[in-house]
């Protein structure tokens, strides 16, 4: 919002009123929510893309985000409150939204994933008793979300596991005909699968690896600048002033290195 003269008058002869700071308090937190929408349009923009937000739109306006709400924050403690209020979370009563179309009776959320997926199980498997298919996709989004926090990403994880276990269960695994799970971190990385270890990895096989992943044609050809930018890294020179053959080697050498890293066969075919 543009500035009243007023108050540049105010802020000329060291004056700062009551109101000029409920408004900048009401652009801050304008502009903080704007750039949360933002992060939120692009972090579901490029959920499930492969080739992901490579601008760092996304992480841009976090950052963003975060210092508005931070001179908000700031604002706010010129101001003493007349009463303080607490907030009072409501926890949703069930996590599946469609069981009324099924005819189903709704699942009370337990506070445990693994609890609530049990009800859901029992009351899905006496109207199908035929069996169903899970489809869980970007498992590992909650702890990607939560990678700098530690606390938060040790509690997801734990969660998650304990999900999964309860898959496993004889009762629970019988009655599931087929289960499909995607995500950008492989299982071998992330110490929740051990509990559901009939997991397999599809993308280990070479027949199907070109659509769970990135082929070496793939990285080549939509990685360019960032396989230059590891080059010089490694090699301590700039791309442009190495032959085309040294430029061919060095790079080979570091798909390779990613091949070896990450065992997929699709990208160690030449």
């Amino acid at each position: 919002m543009q500035t009243p003269k007023e108050y540049t008058k105010n802020l000329k002869n060291n004056i700062l009123t009551t109101e000029m700071l409920i408004d900048c308090l009401f652009s801050v937190n304008k502009r903080a929510k704007n750039c949360r929408d933002k992060e939120r349009e692009y972090r579901d923009k490029f959920r499930g893309c492969r080739y992901g937000d490579k601008y760092g739109t996304e992480e841009k306006y976090r950052e963003k985000k975060e210092e508005y709400y931070s001179q908000k924050e700031k604002i706010l403690t010129l101001f003493t409150p007349d009463c303080i209020h607490s907030e009072v979370q409501q926890r949703r009563t069930r996590i599946y939204d469609y069981e009324e179309e099924y005819g189903l009776k709704l699942t009370p959320c337990k506070g445990k994933i693994s609890k609530t997926f049990k009800a859901f199980h029992q009351n899905f498997a006496k109207k199908f008793p035929k069996g169903y298919v899970i489809l869980v996709d970007e498992y590992d989004y909650p702890l990607n979300a939560f990678i700098n926090d530690k606390e938060n990403f040790e509690l997801f994880r734990k969660e998650l596991r304990s999900f999964y276990a309860k898959i496993k269960e004889s009762t629970i695994c019988a009655a599931i005909r087929f289960m499909l799970v995607t995500g950008i971190t492989r299982f071998k990385d992330v110490s929740i699968f051990s509990a559901g270890s009939n997991i397999i990895d599809i993308s280990y096989d070479a027949n199907i690896a070109s659509i769970v992943g990135y082929t070496r044609e793939d990285i080549q050809k939509y990685f360019k600048e960032y396989i230059d930018i590891a080059i010089e890294k490694q090699h301590n020179c700039s791309v442009s002033s190495i032959d085309s053959n040294t430029y061919q080697l060095y790079k080979n050498s570091l798909l390779d290195e990613l091949a070896l890293n990450y065992h997929t066969t699709d990208l160690i075919t030449n």
